[in-house]
């Protein structure tokens, strides 16, 4: 009989065995099927030198997050019978390669629309030898252009960054205005498109008024600078008195410049152009004597994206770390010119440099969202020319500045009319004398339907919550009380401060909100000077995701926005560091803290004419990750499972034939268990939660139990033989088993969840010189 067993055991592991693999093997083929099967083709273009010293975390972004969204776009019912791929090339930063790329790409008879093409030097040449063809085929290409010069002539040809034109030059243009600065400088690159264009539309635009006093171009090879020219540089601004000088190097060159004006005590405030982090946590930052400018738009001091962190808490599934990897084959490893940065590899998705990467992937997988958005809304039987044509013509009419937005991952983006470059208005960082890291400055500008600069004030504030309680998982929704400090020469008063996720109380006819000044004026030896202190009590809401209760973490949000549009603003975080972490919880602890922002907008159609407007505003989260205690539910349910499971399971020793007491034992083990199911408190969610599935484990294995122990008393089985045998070896061994994988199941799911939650960090070294796109 034991050999009929090991029979009967072995055919059961070998269909199990072959059941799987056939899976596997039916999902790959089907993945590869769905790529030569796909309809239409999107080109990307990616740049990743062979002889790199690492492979790039921002490339593998951007591969990992344009094919996200093809898989999203091709998981809905309207490209069931015109699937999308991705097909990604690499130019290795070689010019001749990019223009192949481009070439290959356009012969394409699949391409619905290209994205990418970075660095200005590239994308001149792309644009000098196929703009005319690219014209005439009208494919919509969204590249990743600084410089639009290149690309003006060709009405199919966007790109997804700002122009320096429409959008860098009028903020330095009004902050030089508005700061009084008479004697500006230039320093840039040597034979660099960027900054020639720059400075062209800095000399056309500050006109005689206040002139360039002094304007310098330093050779800069692979990062490093001329030192020769750059100190004949910084020697000329200094003698021709340059109250202000606007930069544009790399962060290496950038450095060199900062030791160079030290070194010469040049006291000219400096504003840098590209955005690079790690100069500002440089030494030669924190040597130099006045104030340090820099231009921001995706890392911004102590703030995160809001979409991202609720993203990165929610989504378990997804890949959040896209650090640098080590090209073992590099020849600098050989000769040791190659070394891993001072900063080190990124271990954490928070981390400034790998979140850089992160967003400029997710700007490529929103330039594809954009592409099957409209190709969504288009009828099946389009053909490709015309559903190019829509393209472009979305791209340059729906998704305008002022007009449509499309909502992408971590970002809104819109495109300008006549430049056909992306809409976004830089903000002004600033590093002062004596502060070691930067900040928003007081003053910052964002753009109107007009193209008119409207100024918004910064708000220096924190919110220090000292109590949050009275978490109502039915209602979503919890009681919060702290302190809120602002600085009080900001100009914005805290009526005009809109708590937007207060709770709205219908029968009490308004928010749950109670706001008390403790200080509104001078601190008369109380309270710190120039600071306003308000402690508020209010109910909010929040958006839990309760699919992981009761092993659940939850964001417990704080919203700010501002109550009136003609009150802008935008709100400056302290450090984390400098935040209290002490919060009193009912039933919750907490796991971090974090200010997140975004960028939102309020749609305005116009019935009399049909115009459609949109209305930009930036709005501030105060965020609390807060994980639930579990020791209760141990308590109250966990705990007296098992002893369920124990019963019913002991219960199958007792003699065959006490058949009823055996029966008897296990059906009230099960209604045992459905009736504390019904005693216990539940959450508001529609979905199954992990406790569900804890009771579902319990409700199948004492099933299982009672079909078995029916079994084994059924006449007709016992006179087979070896069906007795197998199925006491199911009741003592199988069933613990079959318990077993469903609890590593179940804690797996809870393991995840914490594997979820990162903890934000200070420290900010990034590198993305976009002035070095040679």
């Amino acid at each position: 009989m034991k050999r009929h067993l090991a029979r009967i055991a072995a055919l059961f592991a070998l269909t199990l065995s072959a059941n799987f693999f056939a899976l596997w093997a039916d999902r790959a083929l089907a993945d590869t099927a769905d790529a030569a099967a796909a309809k239409y083709s999107i080109a990307v273009f990616v740049s990743e030198p062979k002889d790199r010293c690492f492979y790039s975390g921002r490339v593998a972004a951007m591969k990992y997050f344009v094919q996200q969204r093809i898989d999203e776009l091709n998981a809905l019912p309207e490209f069931a019978d015109r699937r999308l791929r991705a097909d990604v090339y690499n130019d290795y930063r070689d010019n001749d390669a990019a223009i192949a790329n481009v070439k290959k790409a356009m012969d394409d008879p699949n391409t619905l629309a290209m994205i990418g093409l970075s660095g200005s030097s590239r994308g001149k040449a792309v644009f000098e030898a196929l703009g005319e063809e690219l014209s005439k085929r009208n494919i919509p290409f969204i590249t990743d252009q600084s410089v639009t010069g290149s690309l003006a002539p060709y009405a199919n040809a966007f790109t997804m960054r700002p122009s320096q034109e429409s959008e860098r030059v009028p903020v330095i243009m009004r902050f030089l205005q508005d700061g009084k600065y008479a004697r500006p400088a230039f320093l840039g690159i040597q034979d660099n498109p960027a900054s020639a264009e720059l400075a062209r539309l800095l000399g056309d635009n500050l006109g005689k008024e206040a002139p360039l006093v002094s304007e310098h171009m330093i050779p800069v090879t692979d990062g490093e600078p001329s030192m020769m020219d750059l100190k004949a540089a910084v020697q000329s601004i200094k003698s021709k008195d340059a109250d202000i000088v606007l930069v544009l190097l790399g962060s290496t060159a950038m450095e060199a410049f900062l030791k160079e004006a030290t070194a010469a005590q040049l006291r000219s405030q400096v504003f840098m152009l590209t955005e690079s982090d790690r100069v500002f946590h440089s030494q030669a930052a924190k040597d130099f004597g006045t104030a340090l400018y820099q231009l921001g738009w995706s890392t911004l001091p102590f703030v995160y994206n809001s979409r991202l962190r609720r993203d990165m808490l929610d989504d378990a599934t997804s890949q959040w770390l896209f650090a640098d990897k080590k090209n073992g084959s590099a020849p600098g490893w050989n000769d040791a010119s190659c070394k891993v940065p001072p900063e080190g590899i990124p271990t954490n998705p928070l981390d400034p440099v790998n979140l850089n990467n992160v967003a400029r992937g997710a700007n490529y997988g929103d330039m594809v969202g954009l592409v099957g958005e409209v190709a969504k809304l288009s009828p099946p039987e389009t053909m490709l020319s015309e559903l190019r044509a829509r393209v472009v013509e979305a791209l340059s009419s729906q998704y305008t500045t002022g007009h449509g937005a499309y909502r992408g991952k971590f970002d809104d983006w819109s495109f300008h009319p006549l430049g056909r470059t992306a809409s976004k208005s830089p903000l002004i960082l600033v590093k002062g004398r004596g502060i070691e890291s930067k900040r928003l400055a007081p003053r910052q500008y964002v753009k109107m339907r007009n193209d008119a600069l409207r100024e918004i004030r910064t708000i220096y504030m924190d919110i220090d919550v000292t109590r949050l309680y009275r978490i109502d998982d039915d209602e979503k929704s919890f009681f919060a009380e702290f302190f809120l400090t602002m600085n009080a020469d900001s100009g914005v008063p805290v009526s005009s401060i809109n708590f937007s996720n207060a709770f709205f109380d219908a029968e009490e006819g308004g928010q749950k909100i109670t706001i008390q000044p403790l200080n509104e004026s001078g601190g008369g030896g109380i309270y710190p000077d120039d600071v306003r202190i308000y402690k508020v009590t209010g109910k909010f809401m929040s958006r839990p995701d309760f699919w992981r209760y009761p092993f659940d973490t939850q964001l417990f949000p704080i919203e700010l926005k501002p109550k009136d549009g003609d009150a802008a603003f935008i709100i400056q975080p302290p450090p984390a560091t400098l935040r209290d972490r002490v919060i009193q919880t009912d039933g919750w602890v907490l796991r971090d803290q974090y200010v997140g922002y975004d960028q939102d907008y309020i749609p305005v159609t116009d019935a009399r004419s049909d115009s459609k407007s949109i209305v930009p505003f930036y709005k501030a989260e105060f965020g609390y990750i807060m994980q639930r205690e579990v020791t209760d539910y141990y308590l109250r349910v966990v705990i007296p499972l098992i002893f369920i499971l124990i019963v019913a399971f002991l219960s199958i020793f007792i003699p065959r034939e006490h058949f009823e007491a055996i029966v008897t034992i296990q059906v009230t083990a099960l209604l045992s268990a459905v009736a504390l199911y019904f005693s216990i408190p539940k959450v508001g969610t529609d979905t199954a939660t992990v406790s569900d599935r804890i009771f579902l484990v319990d409700y199948l294995a004492v099933s299982v139990m009672i079909a078995i122990s029916i079994a084994r008393v059924n006449p007709m089985l016992r006179k087979a033989p070896g069906v007795d045998g197998l199925l006491k070896v199911l009741h003592i061994l199988g069933t613990p088993i079959l318990i077993g994988v469903m609890a590593y199941y179940l804690a797996n799911i809870h393991l995840s969840q914490q594997a979820q939650v990162w903890y934000g960090q200070d420290a900010e070294v990034s590198d993305s010189d976009s002035g070095n796109g040679k």
